[in-house]
This record gives C-alpha cells, structure tokens and sequence, in this order.
C-alpha cells in the first residue's frame, strides 16, 4: 500500500480551512473515487453553514508533493444551530485518534458545536453536551469502517500506525492564525 495526503477545504465566515488525513491505500484512484467517505464524515459533524469546496489528494508524507489531484466539492455541513449560537471559530472540537501502539494521533475539527455545546472560556472549554460527543465519535466509526470497506486505512504518525478508534477529548482553542485554519482567501471577508 501508499501513503496519501487527503485534503478536505471547507469555507464558514469568510474563512476558508482543511482537515488533512494521512491514509494507506492501493492507489491515488482508490482515495479519489471513495473522497464522498471523507466528505460524509465531515458533514455529518460540521454546521450547516460550512461549504465544503475542495479535496487534494497528494503523495505523502509531504503534502505539497507536486504530483496532487483536486476534487471539486459541494454541499454544506449537516448540523443546524441558530445564528446567535455559531461559536468563535477559536473553538475546535478535538478528536483523540487511538492506535494499537505509540501515542494517539489528534484531530480539530472546526465549526461543530455551537455555544449551547460546550461552556468556559480560553484553556477551560469543555463540551457539555452528551449527544453531541455521541453524535461525533458514532460518525467516526462510521468513517472508519466504511474506510476499511474500500480497503482504505486511516493512519498517523511517522510510523503510519492505523487508526483503530477516535474519542472527542473536549474543544481546543486554536487561534485563526493557526496554518491549516486561514488557507485560500486570508481570513473574514
């Protein structure tokens, strides 16, 4: 199997960001014709106003390989909230990514809870919200099996160890200047 480098652009209040994924696969073609399971997973835990516009697909471990493919997208997250509850964009959902071995990889996920989700400021957030932890890690294994069915693995670290689970370990405050959250047009509109 070869490694790849999977890219999933996604536009919510002028910002525009990526999740990446390191996984194993046969081919480039296995990972660009099975991208929909990346794209549901992250729908089914983004707000309903987030676009998803892209996916790259590259060579890894170097994700600027220059030999990539882009996948136009379309659609928005599943998750409706009101207005007044969209959260800081500060506020990421963290996902703990279980190995059988080593430490476990990590995950931030942007624009999924809302205010009414979590509660404290800074350092100190904590999710709240049981369904909603169940809701994320029960996507998770979702994406993770249906990964296994088209013989895709999801791995982390240099050691490309396979992810066998994932858990929501709480909200991150990760600051909009972070490099993989203000990518393409270079902030609020």
């Amino acid at each position: 199997m070869a490694h790849f480098h999977v890219c999933i652009y996604k536009q919510f209040l002028g910002y525009t960001w990526c999740n990446g994924y390191t996984v194993d696969a046969a081919d480039l073609d296995t990972v660009r014709t099975n991208i929909a399971l990346f794209v549901d997973f992250e729908k089914a835990i983004h707000l309903l106003g987030v676009t998803f516009v892209s996916a790259r697909i590259s060579a890894a471990p170097d994700p600027s390989h220059q030999e990539f493919v882009t996948v136009p997208l379309s659609g928005h997250g599943a998750l409706s909230t009101a207005a007044e509850n969209y959260p800081a964009p500060e506020n990421t959902v963290f996902i703990k990514m279980n190995t059988a071995m080593g430490r476990p990889g990590k995950k931030m996920y942007r624009y999924c809870a809302n205010d009414t989700q979590f509660m404290g400021t800074g350092a100190n957030v904590t999710i709240t919200d049981a369904a909603f932890i169940a809701l994320v890690e029960a996507a998770f294994t979702t994406f993770l099996t249906a990964l296994s069915t088209a013989t895709i693995k999801l791995v982390v670290g240099a050691l490309f160890r396979e992810v066998l689970a994932g858990v929501v370990a709480g909200i991150s405050n990760v600051d909009t200047h972070h490099g993989w959250f203000n990518r393409g047009n270079g902030g609020p509109a």
